[in-house]
């Protein structure tokens, strides 16, 4: 009961800081959903595979680097 307890009070600064932090994450986490489906609506339109984008994103972490890598696949 008593190792319970411990644990419950070490999550509980956790939880605190999520609830803190979540207000000013929101904005960032609209603005990666919105330019991440641009970006996939980009690749379908150039007939691309839809596994390219999810690749592409976790193995170029450069930003606007992808969109010149697919102009270079594309011409």
């Amino acid at each position: 009961m008593q190792e319970q307890n411990e644990t419950n009070l070490n999550r509980a600064p956790v939880w605190r800081a999520f609830r803190a932090a979540a207000p000013q994450t929101l904005p960032v986490f609209a603005g990666y959903l919105v330019l991440g489906l641009g970006y996939g609506i980009y690749v379908q339109s150039l007939g691309l595979p839809v596994w390219l984008p999810p690749l592409m994103g976790t193995v170029v972490y450069g930003g606007l680097l992808c969109y010149v890598l697919l102009v270079q696949m594309v011409f």
